[in-house]
């Protein structure tokens, strides 16, 4: 059993099969670049700051739906 998944068991979350430490890390840049992003920046994509608050301070066990779906195939 990796760390991951002991961890996720004792925090009451589980990441599905197929999403892997490499895809955390992703996430976790992912979300560090969106929090580094100007108003105006955000205004282009169609996000507001309070959007970006809510994305950045979601778990890091909380992946997007479509990776699940995608770690299925």
């Amino acid at each position: 059993m990796t760390f991951l998944s002991t961890f996720g068991r004792f925090a009451g979350v589980s990441l599905e099969k197929g999403i892997s430490l490499a895809d955390l890390f992703e996430l976790r840049r992912q979300r560090k670049t969106l929090a580094s992003l100007t108003d105006r920046e955000l205004r282009d994509i169609g996000l507001t700051p309070d959007d970006v608050t809510q994305e950045i301070t979601r778990s890091v066990f909380d992946v997007p739906c479509h990776w699940r779906s995608q770690a299925r195939r």
